[in-house]
C-alpha cells in the first residue's frame, strides 16, 4: 500500500500520514473509539481507502475525489471537519521537496487558510484542544451530562494522540493553541494566508501587490490585466515569483479563477515544478467540469 501512495501522482507521502493511521487504528482497538463518530469530530478523507485490504491501485484517486472546488492546486485534502466545509490537507508547495505543512480552512467562508502544523498529529491536536474549549464552554453555559462525556471522551483521544505525536506538549485548551502557533518564513505574503517560498532571486514584488492583502479589495479586469502584463514581463526577467504570487492572490475570485490558471501555470513552468502543473491540470478540468454542470 505504501508503493501505491507513493507512486500517486510522484508525490512521497509524509510519515506522518502513515503515523497517523496508527493512531486512528490504536484508537478503534484499544478504546473503541471511531475516528470518524467520536468527541474529535475529525472525518478521514478519501486518502486513507489504501489502508483498506487489497486496495485497488486503478480506483486510488483521493486528490479528485476529497477535492473541494476552492481548494489551490497544492492542496491536498486529507481530513474533513464538522461544519461549514472545514477541511485539513497537505500543502504541497514544492513537490519535489519532501517538507509539507498541515492547513486548513472553511469552504463555505472566505478563503483564508490557517497553518496547523508540521504533520497531522499536530494538526489533529490543535483542533482536539479546540474542541476541548468549546465542549468546556457548552458545559458551563447548559450543565449538560453530554459535554461531560465529551471532554472525557477527547482527554482520552489526547492521551492516546500524543503516544504518536505532540507528548512533551504538557499544555491544554487554549493554552496550548497560543503556545503551539505555527508560523513559516515565506518570500511574500498572499490573500489565502499561505503566501509563497521561491528563492529571494526569484522575486520581485508587483506595484501595489499588496492589494490584494486587504479583504475588501477586488480588483477591476484593467487592473487584473495590468498586472498580468507586468508579472508576465517580470517572468521574462527570471523573475517568476510575481507570477506565482498573483496567481495565489487571484485564486480566489471566481471570476478571475481563469486569470489565476494562467499566471500559475507560467509559474510553476518557470520554476520546473512538474507535479505542481500536473495538479494545476486536475484542478482546471475539475473547474470547467463544475462549471459545466450550473
Amino acid at each position: 500500500m505504501r508503493a501505491i501512495q507513493e507512486a500517486y501522482l510522484g508525490i512521497l507521502f509524509p510519515y506522518c500520514f502513515f503515523r497517523f493511521h496508527d493512531f486512528v487504528e490504536d484508537l478503534k482497538t484499544a478504546h473503541g473509539i471511531d475516528i470518524n463518530r467520536c468527541a474529535l469530530q475529525i472525518q478521514l478523507g478519501d486518502a486513507f481507502q489504501v489502508f483498506q485490504p487489497a486496495p485497488d491501485p486503478k480506483s486510488f484517486d483521493p486528490l479528485t475525489t476529497s477535492r473541494y472546488p476552492n481548494d489551490p492546486p497544492e492542496f491536498f485534502t486529507v481530513l474533513h471537519g464538522p461544519s461549514d466545509g472545514l477541511h485539513w490537507g497537505y500543502y504541497f508547495e514544492d513537490p519535489g521537496q519532501p517538507e509539507y505543512f498541515v492547513a486548513s480552512y472553511f469552504h463555505n467562508e472566505p478563503l483564508q487558510f490557517s497553518i496547523d502544523g508540521q504533520n497531522l498529529m499536530e494538526a489533529a491536536r490543535k483542533f482536539l484542544e479546540q474542541c476541548y474549549e468549546d465542549n468546556k464552554e457548552y458545559l458551563e453555559i447548559h450543565g449538560e451530562e453530554v459535554y461531560v462525556k465529551e471532554l472525557e471522551e477527547l482527554a482520552l483521544i489526547r492521551s492516546v494522540l500524543r503516544n504518536y505525536g505532540t507528548g512533551e506538549r504538557e499544555e491544554i485548551g487554549n493554552e496550548y493553541v497560543e503556545k503551539y502557533e505555527y508560523t513559516r518564513q515565506v518570500t511574500a505574503p498572499t490573500r489565502d494566508g499561505l503566501g509563497i517560498v521561491v528563492g529571494e532571486h526569484l522575486y520581485s514584488p508587483l506595484p501595489d501587490a499588496d492589494y490584494f492583502l486587504n479583504p475588501d479589495f477586488t480588483p477591476t479586469p484593467e487592473q487584473v490585466d495590468r498586472y498580468m502584463k507586468e508579472a508576465s514581463e517580470k517572468l521574462a526577467e527570471g523573475l517568476p515569483g510575481a507570477a506565482l504570487k498573483l496567481g495565489k492572490d487571484l485564486w480566489c475570485y471566481a471570476r478571475y479563477k481563469g486569470e489565476s490558471f494562467r499566471m500559475l501555470e507560467l509559474a510553476y513552468g518557470a520554476l520546473n515544478r512538474d507535479t505542481s502543473l500536473a495538479l494545476l491540470n486536475i484542478a482546471r478540468k475539475q473547474t470547467a467540469a463544475g462549471e459545466a454542470a450550473e
